[in-house]
């Protein structure tokens, strides 16, 4: 869990370091943790659409059809990010693109350049500290038309990304502050996901001050007892964070290709006897 927190920092730090936009890529020849409790009104599934290619990659479900891969030699992800800290909320939205010739589940330090990469229609510019491509403030990611220029391996191709953005509502109801004593009691209603993930901590190095809830489409209700929380330490840096994924999957010039909207949510609670 802490790589997740890991990687959502980087990613962040990422966005906001990417200010010029660089060359284009040479061409090569190389081508546990305590479970709480959910209940849920609905367990209907994400959205499965996909997307429509053209350019590069001809349009199509023979050209592009869908992947049951795991791991990809591309990610292209727009997220909708809020972070709350001491009262004061941070919101942005933005992009990251990821390229590799040795196929991954989550982006890694293995990334390289392609020849370009658009989202509708805006270049991406390519950080070297973070081996990928990324923007950010974007206005809306419910269009998401990506273009790539291949290069090193990698195809070209156009993809509009049609699946659905994930959204929850009521997390203006998530407290700042929890009593371990008391418990925390919560509804909130998901939709438009494949994967959902829930981790309230302590922040610490103990897997005793973390618990980890999978939602559902639909109406989640999360109860977190004062005996689930009895392993956490006393603390003003606690972490609530919601992560929720939809994604779609596709074989793209023989490379599997995986799109993604994500909605992060974090927010720092005090944790109180």
């Amino acid at each position: 869990m802490k790589k997740i927190f890991t990687v959502t920092i980087v990613v962040i730090a990422l966005i906001f370091s990417c200010k010029k936009k660089d060359p284009p890529a040479p061409v090569t020849n190389g081508s546990s943790s305590t479970s709480g409790t959910t209940t849920s009104a609905s367990t209907t599934g994400g959205t499965s659409t996909g997307g429509t290619t053209t350019g590069g990659i001809n349009g199509g479900p023979s050209n592009t059809p869908t992947t049951n891969a795991t791991s990809f030699h591309s990610i292209l992800s727009t997220t909708n990010f809020t972070q709350i800290v001491n009262s004061q909320t941070m919101a942005v939205r933005f992009a990251n693109a990821y390229f590799t010739n040795t196929p991954s589940e989550y982006i890694a330090s293995d990334g390289f350049r392609v020849g370009e990469v658009k989202l509708n229609g805006d270049s991406l510019s390519y950080a070297t500290s973070g081996t990928q491509y990324a923007t950010s403030f974007l206005t809306s990611t419910t269009t998401t038309k990506w273009e790539v220029s291949g290069a090193n391996g990698i195809p070209s191709f156009t993809f509009n990304a049609s699946i659905a953005e994930p959204t929850c509502t009521s997390l203006n109801l998530v407290p700042a502050a929890v009593s371990k004593s008391v418990g925390l009691s919560l509804s909130l209603t998901l939709s438009n996901f494949k994967t959902a993930s829930l981790y309230f901590s302590d922040n610490s190095s103990s897997m005793d001050g973390t618990i980890v809830m999978q939602l559902v489409n639909g109406l989640n209700s999360i109860n977190i007892t004062p005996a689930q929380l009895n392993g956490m330490a006393i603390t003003t840096n606690g972490q609530f964070i919601l992560q929720v994924e939809n994604n779609s999957n596709h074989k793209i010039g023989g490379k599997d290709i995986s799109f993604k909207k994500l909605l992060n949510y974090w927010k720092q609670i005090e944790i109180k006897k």
